[in-house]
């Protein structure tokens, strides 16, 4: 689970936070910040360790038709 919106300590209003829920422990872990702050992605990717999320809101109350594309690798792996 990654970004958001409504923080009013960040820039433009848009949680930079990505958790990780793992079911085998019921325990969520917070990850390394998104290199930029996003929210409402439509759609994302999970492929060879690497998330790719096309798109999203880069400021609060906007839409999630940005044509930014990140590609994050997190710092943890699912086994």
């Amino acid at each position: 689970m990654w970004g958001g919106e409504g923080a009013a300590n960040e820039p433009n209003g848009v949680f930079p936070d990505h958790d990780v829920y793992n079911p085998k422990t019921d325990q969520w872990r917070q990850l390394a910040r998104l290199p930029t702050p996003i929210h409402r992605v439509t759609g994302a990717a999970f492929i060879d360790g690497i998330i790719y999320i096309p798109g999203g809101g880069t400021a609060q109350g906007g839409s999630s038709g940005s044509t930014i594309f990140q590609v994050y690798r997190p710092d943890m792996r699912c086994d």
